[in-house]
């Protein structure tokens, strides 16, 4: 076990836009310090997820009522009642929302009281920001795998749009496939729809009754990654304070997509390979191996067979992975799957927009004729943006697409703010991470800024950040 497994809670840097997924999460926090809801709407805000924050028991049960949530973040001990109970009142009235629970001191002896309502994550506070961002991704991933499963797909597609040989091509290795358990890598250029082939074979598969598992191995921190794949036994380092499934036992019995597998550690390498040659793993701080029942499917845009001829990516875990392949080709090589593939997206089902456009014949060639260097996911994008700007009535014409396109191209500088802004929210983030790291001490949170106690509690008065002080402080 190395040193940062046995700290996870040392500083770090998230990554902005690591997780494109979350911009269509959306992500209660029922917690009733003012400093946690700003940090967890900050930090999955910039993501694009949707996220509403409360400070109460009733005020969460309300939420639930009114709407439905892919993750909710609940704190241990509410004013007004316990965090598990509401857990509980969650199961009941919204089954398919991931609960996750935050806590300043875990408590082994709720361990039974957590599995008997469903809770498998803790978010320890402190917690960093790409703690708290893979944690949210992990449970909304976990969400969508099993929506998607109870989804069926088009019959006349299998979830595959377009009329082009190549999509008939790849039609065809789905459904060969989608037989059998052997391991399949797709490869291909991003946004080529990699993950959507992934979907398409588990969901013909006889694995289809379970949610396929999907993480994306380049959003994993390199100290969680092993805990994360395998899990932990209670006491393996600080921190674990009870048993931890990962994902290979949430897998089990289905599929488990792992998307960007290039960006594997070496160590996580070759723990896979032992789970594809023998079914089975052992979780870090334990000695027993357990057994799994996992069918892999992985997906990269990098080429598998050059890093291991170089070394970046174990030979052996490479042609264990490849016993199928399928490979993606860019929008541009198949134009003809345009067409069919706006249709898809505009229309209801696909999800891109609620509003059935009318496209100027104009309008069409334009979109046809683009080279699309973003492939299909740049295609869906544009054609939300056009969702979102169009008048129904009038329709998408020519000067409509134009203007899009030369917009999505343009590389537009960013422009800096005043200093004093600059100043102002570098200083209200700062203060926010000093409070979060030390628990809402005050005293602990000066000290490690450097400050006289008094000198810390007037700036957070003039930032606005009095009321993150805990009651206990």
């Amino acid at each position: 076990m190395d040193e940062s497994e046995q700290q996870p809670h040392h500083p770090e840097t998230a990554v902005l836009g690591a997780f494109p997924e979350l911009r269509e999460a959306k992500v209660l926090v029922v917690d009733d310090e003012d400093i946690i809801c700003d940090f967890v709407s900050d930090t999955v805000g910039e993501e694009g997820a949707d996220v509403v924050c409360v400070g109460t028991a009733r005020e969460g049960r309300e939420a639930m009522a009114k709407q439905k949530f892919d993750v909710a973040l609940i704190d241990a001990h509410l004013p007004d009642g316990s965090g598990l109970d509401l857990v509980a009142h969650m199961r009941t009235v919204s089954p398919r929302t991931a609960p996750v629970l935050i806590t300043g001191f875990p408590d082994p002896r709720k361990a039974k009281r957590m599995e008997e309502v469903g809770v498998e994550t803790l978010l320890t506070k402190p917690f960093t920001a790409s703690q708290l961002l893979f944690t949210v991704y992990r449970e909304f991933m976990r969400y969508r795998g099993a929506a998607a499963t109870a989804a069926p797909e088009d019959a006349d597609h299998i979830g595959l749009v377009g009329r082009s040989d190549f999509i008939r091509s790849e039609r065809q290795n789905v459904l060969l496939f989608a037989r059998g358990d052997i391991p399949v890598l797709i490869q291909g250029p991003t946004g080529t729809g990699k993950e959507v082939i992934a979907r398409a074979i588990h969901n013909h598969s006889a694995r289809r009754h379970k949610q396929m598992i999907t993480i994306n191995c380049a959003a994993i921190p390199v100290h969680l990654e092993e805990s994360e794949f395998f899990g932990h036994a209670k006491g393996a380092f600080t921190g674990a304070t009870s048993d931890k499934h990962g994902i290979l036992e949430c897998a089990d019995k289905s599929t488990l997509f792992l998307d960007e597998v290039g960006d594997l550690s070496p160590a996580v390498q070759a723990k896979l390979l032992r789970v594809l040659d023998a079914q089975e793993f052992t979780r870090v701080g334990d000695v027993a191996p357990k057994k799994v029942d996992v069918r892999f499917i992985s997906a990269t845009n990098k080429d598998l067979q050059d890093m291991a001829a170089k070394g970046s990516f174990r030979n052996d875990l490479y042609y264990r992975l490849k016993a199928g392949m399928i490979a993606t080709e860019p929008l541009v090589c198949h134009k003809e799957d345009i067409p069919p593939l706006i249709e898809h997206f505009l229309s209801g089902d696909a999800g891109a927009s609620k509003k059935r456009l009318r496209i100027a014949p104009e309008a069409l060639d334009l979109l046809s004729a683009f080279d699309w260097p973003g492939n299909v996911r740049q295609l869906k994008n544009t054609l939300e943006t056009l969702s979102t700007i169009c008048d129904p009535s009038r329709g998408v014409t020519a000067a409509d697409v134009e203007k899009v396109l030369m917009t999505g191209n343009e590389q537009t500088p960013q422009v800096p703010p005043p200093l004093a802004q600059a100043r102002l929210e570098f200083e209200r983030n700062y203060f926010k991470m000093m409070l979060l790291r030390h628990n809402g001490n005050i005293t602990a949170a000066a000290a490690a800024a450097g400050m006289d106690r008094g000198n810390f509690s007037k700036k957070l008065k003039s930032l606005g950040l009095d009321a993150a002080r805990r009651r206990n402080d």
